[in-house]
């Protein structure tokens, strides 16, 4: 274990000094794609080249640390189905208990585990990092259990903008409890839910989503407005990118709703929906008339600077007009 309380504290600021010594105090060996970076802000690592017992490690040093702006663990989805085959299976007979190999025999059976692990350890960080600002988990399948643990730590999380769960296969059930845990995190601003089963039942909590962030903007402007203080509108913290690529089981009823609730909503950017079953012409029709109305704002809004910079330059041409008339009489 650490030392002292003392070096705990200051070796949560460096991330390769924590991991190198719970790698010691575990007798594991440190992994190079993880010491072998220069910059210790950011860690991205495959899932598939980590052993199951060099996990245990890793995760306490994430659980601890307050210096890493991105994380990103990347797992290989075609791997899901082999892992999910093997798990429920006893260990090798040859194998004894307590050695490591049996260690290692039953880590391999059971993914489930390790999956729980990461599902706690980045709950963790989320809730104590003041620096993370990415998170990416991707290509494994989540269970109820382990999205849980993902949204305690997103429901407390002040810092974090963009959350992929890419090809995580997380369900309408785990839709329902991530859309509630971001729903108390204003910080937030791109969410990448593709490939991960979703159907048109996860549209409502979508919609809720982004209505919920909708309110907080609105609320932030009109007391802004009572101070009498011009306020940035593009500045105002929330969720602007929504990827739902990937899932057909969406259709035409998740856009229409989602378009409906865009109508009242001027800091959605894009919500991307290649892959979805649109046999509907009203939601193609609906997503253009988003855009249409976005555009014209735009517009709009450049034509009022026109006009406004045309009336100073007349007013300009104006006044010199009339100093000259003044020194010519």
């Amino acid at each position: 274990m650490m030392p002292s309380t003392l070096h705990r504290r200051r070796a949560a600021f460096h991330f390769s000094q924590c991991y190198e010594d719970f790698c010691c105090s575990h007798g594991a060996c440190p992994l190079s794609m993880v010491t072998a970076r220069s910059k210790e802000t950011w860690l991205e690592c495959s899932g598939e080249r980590v052993r199951p017992t060099d996990w245990i490690p890793l995760c306490k040093a994430l659980q601890m640390n307050k210096s890493l702006e991105l994380v990103r663990i990347a797992f290989d989805p075609s791997r899901e189905q082999l892992g999910k085959s093997r798990r429920g299976q006893s260990a090798p007979a040859g194998v004894k208990p307590g050695t490591a190999g049996y260690q290692v025999a039953a880590s391999r059976m059971d993914r489930s585990a390790v999956v729980r692990l990461v599902c706690r350890s980045l709950g963790s960080l989320i809730r104590v990092s003041p620096t993370l600002t990415v998170l990416g988990l991707e290509g494994v399948w989540l269970r109820f259990d382990d999205i849980t643990l993902l949204a305690k730590g997103l429901s407390r999380s002040s810092r974090l903008q963009t959350l992929s769960l890419a090809h995580c296969r997380i369900g309408d059930s785990g839709a329902e409890v991530l859309c509630a845990a971001l729903q108390c995190s204003r910080a937030i601003q791109q969410l990448d839910l593709s490939s991960c089963g979703l159907t048109w039942k996860s549209a409502p909590f979508l919609a809720k989503l982004i209505e919920q962030h909708a309110n907080w903007r609105y609320a932030y402007l009109w007391q802004a407005s009572l101070r009498q203080v011009r306020a940035n509108t593009d500045g105002v913290s929330g969720l602007r990118r929504l990827t739902l690529c990937a899932n057909p089981l969406m259709g035409d009823r998740s856009v229409n709703m989602l378009m409906d609730t865009l109508q009242d909503d001027i800091w959605i950017k894009a919500i991307a929906v290649h892959g979805l079953l649109l046999l509907c012409c009203r939601c193609y029709c609906c997503a253009c008339v988003a855009i249409a109305v976005h555009v014209a704002i735009a517009v709009h809004v450049l034509l009022l600077l026109c006009m406004l910079l045309l009336l100073c330059m007349c007013c300009y041409c104006c006044a010199c007009c009339y100093c000259c008339a003044c020194v010519a009489i």
